[in-house]
């Protein structure tokens, strides 16, 4: 039996890549013994597509590292990284076990913790920008008129070139 790993978001799409990659590019219509989205007939009754949760899509869902760690520590699966070898392992969680803590009292109340926590740290970014804005509001800059500062400026950059050209700045 053929095994596909996927998160819930890409089936469909891995599915179209599979069919995109098995048929045949100088060809309009799908090659004999192919079904419509391009797997083999042979393979089509052998294909399980096992949707798995990564770490990133639990945090989509509203879990925090620490729900994770404390919930869910050990995954159900750890895969290489598909993308770069030498990463850290994808850990694969089954959607079952994640929907079965997910409905768990003590999660729930995690769960409503932390978007209390997350609404008050959003709070606080919110008045941590007012109070910059309103600094920066207060702040007036004079710029005092200097009929010469064009003569300055270029007398300036002439006596800095010739400090490096004789190597007194480097």
């Amino acid at each position: 039996m053929m095994a596909i790993q996927m998160r819930p978001s890409f089936v469909k799409t891995a599915l179209q890549s599979m069919h995109a990659t098995k048929i045949c590019p100088f060809r309009s219509s799908t090659p004999r013994g192919w079904d419509s989205a391009g797997i083999p007939d042979k393979q089509l009754s052998s294909l399980t597509i096992m949707v798995m949760y990564t770490i990133s899509e639990l945090l989509k869902r509203g879990w925090t590292a620490t729900m994770i760690t404390e919930y869910a520590p050990e995954p159900d699966i750890n895969k290489v990284n598909p993308v770069f070898k030498n990463a850290a392992t994808m850990k694969l969680y089954a959607p079952d076990q994640i929907h079965t803590i997910e409905q768990s009292i003590a999660f729930l109340n995690a769960l409503e913790k932390a978007k209390e926590r997350k609404l008050a740290a959003s709070k606080a970014v919110q008045t941590k920008k007012k109070r910059l804005i309103d600094i920066i509001d207060s702040v007036q800059i004079h710029i005092e008129e200097d009929a010469n500062l064009l003569n300055h400026a270029i007398s300036d950059y002439y006596s800095y070139r010739a400090q490096t050209a004789d190597g007194i700045c480097t």
